[in-house]
């Protein structure tokens, strides 16, 4: 599974994916306004995606099927 993301610009941007727990289970950092991410490394469930910059936080839900 791959999830595909469009950022609104090309600020160097974190995303980092945390189990519901609170575990990092991925991070990196990224500066194109479109990236791709290989989940195939995560199991199915409940997962917490974060973007951040120096000017934001935006945290959502992400499941895995």
């Amino acid at each position: 599974m791959v999830l595909n993301l469009s950022l609104q610009n090309t600020v160097p941007t974190k995303v980092e994916i945390f189990s519901v727990d609170g575990k990092l289970q991925r991070q990196m950092q990224v500066a194109q306004s479109r990236i791709s991410i290989d989940l195939s490394f995560l199991s199915p469930g409940t997962y917490l995606l974060a973007l951040s910059n120096a000017v934001r936080r935006y945290t959502t839900r992400l499941r895995v099927m």
